[in-house]
This record gives structure tokens, sequence and C-alpha cells, in this order.
């Protein structure tokens, strides 16, 4: 049988609502404006099981995921997610049906048949074998072993947004993410399942990261979420998480491989002309961080747990 879905609501998100409506009015685009159906905006955020009408949004969030204009089954991933409903978040603002961003998880060796999983662990192991033999050898050995399975399943998270969204989103939603993967193995016991699919031994998350020469003497923000940090030095390249809480994780990791983003021509870059250079990020977390991992999270970012009381 399927899973329990357990209720999300906005549990967590009452505390931090003045703070997240400035951040979603610093952020908003004109496009936004327009999938909103006007200049009102009334900024609630709720949390939602994905659905079949956020299929679109969820596709479109996912077609870079092995490198921009490069093909990849989006829609694959985008049912998959669907029909995994009671473990992923969709983000919505009340009074809209546009999904805004979404957070999911792929097990890469229970669906290892399924062509769009058989293709992220070819990309994830060919970034990997990429990076061996220079100063990411270390990394590299990790990541490889993890993705053979031979030390327990692995878990992608699937990690995508608009940029208006706030980062103080982010906590909750990956809090909320990996209470579920809880709740799912619960009842994957209660249920007697011959595997458990949500029982990870580790987590990976690819982490879009660019760089900038920002002006001299101009303070920048090295993430999205905190304050500004000291001017770099003359022509210091400074390094951006495009998801700030990216940057917790790659502080819990065992092992991160980084590789370049091939740029194809007349592909349009989602990092606007400041940037030097694009680049991501494999970001292999153990199962025993994550209790610490989700208490930093809303340290990070100033934010509070609603606890998840049964």
């Amino acid at each position: 049988g399927k899973a329990k879905k357990r209720d999300r609501g906005t549990a967590g998100l009452e505390d931090d609502k003045i703070e997240l409506e400035q951040q979603f009015l610093d952020g908003i685009t004109q496009d936004d404006l327009e999938l909103m159906g006007g200049e009102e905006i009334q900024v609630d955020f709720e949390f939602f099981n994905p659905k079949e009408s956020d299929r679109d949004s969820m596709i479109f969030f996912s077609k870079d995921t092995l490198g921009p204009g490069k093909p990849f089954d989006a829609r694959s991933l985008a049912m998959f997610a669907i029909k995994q409903y009671w473990v992923g978040t969709c983000i919505r603002v009340v009074n809209s049906e546009e999904c805004f961003g979404y957070v999911s998880i792929v097990n890469l060796h229970t669906h290892n048949d399924l062509n769009f999983v058989l293709s992220l662990l070819l990309h994830f192991r060919s970034k990997a074998l990429a990076a061996h033999g220079g100063e990411q050898s270390k990394a590299s050995e990790k990541l490889l072993k993890a993705l053979t399975g031979e030390e327990g399943d692995v878990g992608f998270i699937v990690n995508e947004r608009t940029e208006s969204i706030p980062p103080l989103l982010a906590p909750h939603l990956h809090d909320h993410l990996h209470q579920e993967v809880i709740w799912a193995v619960e009842e994957e016991v209660e249920e007697q399942h011959p595997r458990y699919e949500f029982n990870y031994e580790y987590y990976l998350l690819q982490s879009p990261v660019f760089y900038e020469k920002p002006k001299a003497g101009k303070k920048v923000k090295r993430s999205r979420a905190g304050d500004e940090d000291s001017p770099p030095q003359e022509g210091e390249e400074v390094m951006i998480y495009v998801h700030p809480e990216d940057e917790v994780y790659e502080a819990m990791a065992e092992a991160v491989v980084t590789f370049p983003v091939e740029k194809l021509e007349n592909v349009p870059s989602p990092i606007d002309g400041r940037n030097v250079r694009e680049e991501r990020r494999l970001i292999l977390v153990h199962r025993s961080k994550i209790v610490e991992l989700r208490a930093a999270l809303h340290t990070h970012f100033g934010t509070v747990s609603n606890g998840f009381d049964d």
C-alpha cells in the first residue's frame, strides 16, 4: 500500500512571515507578477503535495539538471515526484495555483531501472571520474564508492525553485523533506516492505554556484542568506551559492566534487552578466549528519523548526 500522507500546512512559517514577505517582494520579477495575476500581492506561502497540475512548472525547473541545454527527461522526474507525493513539497503563494519551486528525493539504486535515474547516475559518475587524479581524488573516490550502492542507498535531493522565493523558506522545505523521509521509513517498517526505499545511507545534492568579481570596495554576500561580508581583495573571485542552504549541506559533507558548467552557444545563462564563471558541486552527506544538519539549517537562517510533534 501507499504510505500515509502527513498534514504539512504552513507549520514553522508564521514566525518568519514578515521577513519572508520582504524577501519575496525584494526578489520578485515582472514575470512573477504576471503569473500571480496582477500587482496586488498577498505574500503567504504554503507547502503542498506535488500534483499533476504542477507538472509543467516542475519540468521547467528541472530541465537543466545535467547542464544548460543538455537533454534530460525532466518530465519523467516530475512525474516520479508527483507519484511519490508523500515525500516532497511544492511551494505556492496563497491564492495562486502556480508552483514556484519544489523539493523531492529519488533513490538512485532502487529506481536505477528508470531511464532518467540511469542518466543521473551516469552524470554523477562521469563528473566524479573526471575529478579523479587531481586535488579532488579523495572526494571523487568516496563519491564513486557511494554511487555503487555497496554501502547503502543514495537519495538524490531535487532542489529547484524560482529565484524570487525567499531564502527563509529553505530550512522549512528541507526540514519537512527529512522528516517525511523518517515517516516514510516508519511506514515501510510497519507495512513490512521487502525493501526500504527511503532508508538512505547517503544524501546527494547538486549545488549550482557562480563566481563574480565585484567592483573594488563593494561588499558582497557570499551566499544569498546572510549579512554582507567584508570587501574581497582586488581581483578576488567570490563564490555565491544559488541556493544558500547548500552551504550548510557542504559543511556536513563527507565528499564534495566540483565541476565547471559547460556553456553552449545560443543557450542563455540563468546568471546575469556579473558572473565570471559557473560551477556545480556534488555534495555527499552521510545519514549520521542529518539531525545536526536540520538544526544547523535553522541556525544558519535564524528560523525555528516546528518540532514535528506526532
